[in-house]
């Protein structure tokens, strides 16, 4: 299974090429520990159906929750996200285009 997105220690840089960050830069929890990330699968994203809230959606993207509601409300996130009443749903046909693999039609 290929994943879709960064892993705890990498980054995504400007070209979409993924860069590993030193253990040092790594994040981690006030604990000391790392802090553990989902790797998405392209398989497991296409499960989520038609629509995802903004929290699945930027954890798919490696986005914090906070930067992600922050740019949904400037109207800046990485992907359409649609408003409906007080809630933030992304198109996973949306998340696949962002992240390099188009849907696939039965």
């Amino acid at each position: 299974m290929r994943p879709v997105a960064c892993a705890a220690s990498e980054r995504t840089a400007n070209k979409g090429e993924v860069v590993t960050l030193p253990e040092e830069e790594a994040p981690t929890r006030s604990s000391g520990r790392r802090a553990a990330r989902r790797v998405w699968t392209v398989e497991a994203v296409r499960e989520l159906g038609t629509v995802t809230d903004l929290v699945t959606a930027a954890s798919v993207l490696c986005i914090g929750r906070s930067k992600a509601y922050e740019l949904a409300r400037t109207g800046q996130f990485s992907v359409e996200v649609l408003h409906v009443g007080r809630r933030y749903l992304v198109p996973v046909s949306a998340l696949l285009k962002v992240t390099g693999f188009a849907p696939t039609r039965d």
